[in-house]
């Protein structure tokens, strides 16, 4: 596995984790600053799921670009 994927990677399942965390404290936790923290930790996960997505995919697009320039 090459670093690109590895990175890749590592961002959906820190943004999975981040997000399972975030869910935990915005259920269980009593008081609005627990629910804030919990949907802080939500947004913190989609924008590390979505940049895992991102590096993902343009990754894939620069492969197949460079593969059709050869």
């Amino acid at each position: 596995m090459r670093t690109g994927s590895v990175v890749s990677t590592l961002l959906l399942v820190l943004g999975v984790a981040t997000g399972a965390l975030g869910l935990y404290i915005f259920f269980t936790e009593r008081g609005v600053a627990n629910e804030i923290k919990g949907f802080v930790l939500l947004l913190i996960a989609a924008v590390l799921m979505l940049g895992g997505f991102l590096h993902w995919e343009l990754r894939e697009i620069r492969k197949r670009l460079d593969k059709k320039d050869s």
